[in-house]
C-alpha cells in the first residue's frame, strides 16, 4: 500500500488505524486483501463499497455492486409480480 511507502504516519508507525466502519466490514476487507475473496451480506454491502472505495480495491467495489444488483433484481421481480 502506498501508505506505508511514504512520508504518511503509517510509514512511519508501522501501522495503520481505520475509523468510521464496521469491525465486520473491516475484516471483511482484510480477508479480501489476503484471499482475493469475502462473503458481503446484503445489509452490509453499501459499507463494503465504501470501504473498498476508500482502499482502492476495485474488486471489493466489484464484489459489494454485484451483492445490491442481485438485490434489486430480485425487488424488482416481486413489484412486477404484484402488479
Amino acid at each position: 500500500m502506498a501508505m506505508f511507502q511514504t512520508e504518511m504516519v503509517e510509514a512511519k508507525n508501522g501501522r495503520v488505524e481505520i475509523h468510521g466502519f464496521s469491525v465486520d466490514a473491516v475484516k471483511g476487507m482484510l480477508e479480501f486483501i489476503y484471499t482475493g475473496k469475502t462473503d458481503i451480506p446484503l445489509e452490509s454491502a453499501e459499507e463494503y463499497k465504501i470501504i473498498g472505495d476508500m482502499y482502492q480495491l476495485e474488486g471489493l467495489k466489484s464484489d459489494a455492486d454485484k451483492v445490491l444488483a442481485a438485490n434489486m433484481k430480485y425487488e424488482s421481480s416481486f413489484i412486477h409480480m404484484a402488479r
